[in-house]
Parts: structure tokens; C-alpha cells; sequence
């Protein structure tokens, strides 16, 4: 079922595809057409987008007048043909539905993007959208929108299975760690040198496999969004040092050392701790599994009027650029054997980025291949404390 799955998301792509180059190819030649004839239309090209499974519309870019739409389009939206010729988005489709199309189309309008994809959960659709500019002439917008009923029920079925593995596997994985750990303590008596070495594997292995269950555990939680925060005022330089002694023996591992620097005045922001440090170590155990032995992590921070941002830097393989785009998504593994041979769930960063964004910040990276890799992120600094340092500075140049 599940490499089925796959089949039909691939199969997807490419004709969402083949539907955007129809759309664009029927655009030119709309502009070709009107200025030898205004009465002829691109009939062929119509009929090819009538073909499609896909929901095509294309709008102007100024006015969203529209221009066309396919039968799929007209009937997702309960249209008759040609209903829409002369009338604008506005007049065809409720006002929400209006402000969230343009509110996910911000980039294009606003030029910093001239193509997008979204989901639309609401509709079940996975969209697509272009914007058009053909010699000159007015820009258009191209709507694609594919129906991912079926996607989305491969991944509910696929979160629920994983999540009740998860689930049932949790108790009794800790408990066989714990045995394991009261084994190697001496707890039932010495054991000959083998059986030693053996049970310390057993030990390792169940202890990945309850880091492995807890972090899929914490994606659930966060897609459903029961993950609770205690967001309060808290001293990041504590944070981080405590990171950094969390962190260091299993960077030791690697022949690396982390370097903190940050300055001794204390600096608040607003986060829940626990989960700040789960953001760290998870940036502190990738950069050291991904840097060249006797190298080192460097954690710096900055700061402007209103937000606090952390630095992880390492300088070992970096992140290929064919892997940057999907760093951040679920079991997501940047594909080299250098990055593969270290293991990992690939859900980390996924829950990291989740935290950070939990908080109002950003994660973002910076990397180049042999030369290393920059995490950053952002947190909100604490407003009373800045209330509070602003009124000092002022009293102090008063002479009170």
C-alpha cells in the first residue's frame, strides 16, 4: 500500500505539470489569437485542458477577471459553462474563499515569487499557481488544482498505523531498556566480558528505538496541535549552557567540541525551556554527527529591538543542494552516504522547525558542501525586561 501510495503521488506531479504547460501554452496563444482575430479562440488548446483531471482557471493578474476555466474548475466550484466569462473571482466565489486564494498568492503579488504550490485542506487540493507574463502583454495568474482526496486518506491511514505502533511499542521498549541498564549496573551479578559487550548493544539499540518512538510521538502531537508549551521568561545564556553540557559527551563521540559564545549578561526571551532545549541539542547532535573529526560547533547569538537569534555553526560535509529543499520535512535524510551512515529518524529538524515556529520564530540554515552548515533561529525577546532595561537607561541619564 504504501509504495502504491508513492506511485500515485508521483504519478500526480507530473500531471499537474503537464496541465501548468497546457494552461501557459493556452495563455501565448490567447495573446497571439487576439492580436490577428478577437472572434477566434485557441480551440485546441481548450479541448487538451478539458482532458485533464485537473481544475484549471486562469485569471487576469490586475483585475482577476477570468479568463477560462476548464469543466473540472466549474464543476469543484458548482459553475455552469461560460458562467464566468466577464466576471471577476469576487462575483463567483464567496468573500473568504477570496481573501484566503490571495492571501496564499502574497509572493506573486507581491513579485518575490512568480510560482507557488500550497495545500488546501478545506478543499482537499494540492494548488498550484503561476504567474504569467507573456512579451509585455497583461500578466496572468494560472490555477492548478488537483483533487488529494486519496492522498490524504493514504496519510491519515499511514499517521494513525504510525502513531499506534508508536504507541503500543513505548512501554514496553522502556522496559526492556531498563532491564538492560540493571543488567550492565551489576544489578543481578557480574557477567563474562561477551555478554557485556553484547548487552551494551542491546542497550544503545533500545534507547535509539525510545528516542526513535518519542520523536514520532512529538510529530504527532504537534500535527494534531496537542503539544503544550509553558512559554515564559527565561535567561538564554542558561539555556544554552545547559545545552551545551547536555550535549557534549555525545559529541565527544566524534572527536568534536562546541564552543559558546555568548556574552555574561543574562538576556530573556519568551520560550518554554524544555522545548528550547530540545531545539538545541537536536542542532548540537546534527552538527556533530555531520562534522569532520578535531573540528568544532561554534553557538553564537544576536539580537535586535524585539528578537533574540541563535547560531549553530559546524564546519563538516554541509547539506547538498538537491536535499536543502526538503531538509525540514518529515523522514527527510539529505541522500550521501556520509549523512546516511550516521542514522537518525529524520524527524528532528521537522520537530525542531515546529518548536521554533511554535514560538513565533524562525529556523532557517545557511550550508555549502565540505565547508559546513549555519542553523539559525529565532525567539521573541522578553517585552517586560526590555520595559524595564529602556526605564533604567532613562533614569540613568536623568541622574535619578
Amino acid at each position: 500500500m504504501l509504495l502504491e501510495g508513492i506511485n500515485i503521488l508521483y504519478l500526480g506531479l507530473i500531471l499537474s505539470t503537464i496541465s501548468l504547460i497546457l494552461a501557459l501554452l493556452y495563455i501565448w496563444n490567447l495573446h497571439r489569437i487576439d492580436r490577428i482575430s478577437s472572434s477566434e479562440t485557441p480551440q485546441t488548446l481548450s479541448y487538451s485542458l478539458e482532458l485533464i483531471n485537473d481544475a484549471v482557471s486562469i485569471l487576469k493578474a490586475d483585475t482577476f477577471e477570468i479568463v477560462y476555466m476548464n469543466e473540472h474548475a466549474l464543476k469543484s466550484r458548482g459553475l455552469q459553462s461560460q458562467s464566468y466569462v466577464g466576471k471577476t473571482l469576487h462575483e463567483l466565489i464567496p468573500l473568504e474563499a477570496v481573501k484566503y486564494f490571495i492571501e496564499k498568492i502574497r509572493p506573486l503579488i507581491d513579485g518575490t515569487q512568480n510560482k507557488l504550490t500550497y495545500i488546501d485542506m478545506q478543499r482537499a487540493e494540492e494548488v498550484t499557481v503561476y504567474l504569467a507574463d507573456q512579451d509585455g502583454n497583461a500578466r496572468h495568474i494560472v490555477r492548478v488544482a488537483k483533487n488529494i482526496s486519496d492522498r490524504i486518506k493514504f496519510e491519515t491511514v499511514k499517521d494513525e498505523f504510525i502513531s499506534t505502533v508508536s504507541h503500543e511499542l513505548r512501554s514496553p521498549v522502556t522496559s526492556i531498556k531498563g532491564a538492560l541498564g540493571l543488567i550492565l549496573s551489576g544489578a543481578v551479578g557480574p557477567l563474562p566480558e561477551k555478554a557485556t559487550n553484547m548487552v551494551s548493544i542491546a542497550h544503545r539499540n533500545a534507547d535509539r528505538l525510545v528516542l526513535l518512538i518519542n520523536d514520532i510521538l512529538d510529530i504527532e502531537k504537534i500535527a494534531a496541535g496537542s503539544m503544550r508549551f509553558r512559554i515564559e521568561p527565561c535567561d538564554i545564556n542558561t539555556l544554552l549552557h545547559d545545552a551545551v553540557e547536555e550535549s557534549e559527551p555525545y559529541a565527544e563521540k566524534f572527536g568534536v567540541k562546541i564552543e559558546l559564545e555568548t556574552h555574561n549578561k543574562s538576556v530573556f526571551v519568551n520560550c518554554d525551556a524544555d522545548r528550547t532545549l530540545q531545539v538545541m541539542t537536536n542542532l548540537l547532535s546534527n552538527a556533530a554527527k555531520f562534522s569532520k573529526p578535531k573540528s568544532k560547533i561554534i553557538i553564537m547569538t544576536s539580537q535586535t529591538d524585539e528578537m533574540l537569534t541563535v547560531y549553530v555553526r559546524d564546519f563538516g560535509v554541509g547539506i547538498p543542494k538537491e536535499a536543502q529543499d526538503t531538509i525540514f520535512d518529515r523522514f527527510s535524510q539529505a541522500d550521501s552516504s556520509d549523512r546516511r551512515a550516521v542514522g537518525g529518524s529524520g524527524l528532528g529538524l521537522s520537530i525542531a522547525k515546529a518548536i521554533v515556529e511554535r514560538h513565533d520564530g524562525t529556523l532557517s540554515f545557511e550550508s555549502e558542501v565540505n565547508k559546513g552548515t549555519t542553523f539559525s533561529f529565532t525567539l521573541p525577546l522578553t517585552q517586560e525586561i526590555l520595559s524595564d532595561s529602556a526605564k533604567a537607561v532613562t533614569n540613568e541619564l536623568r541622574g535619578v
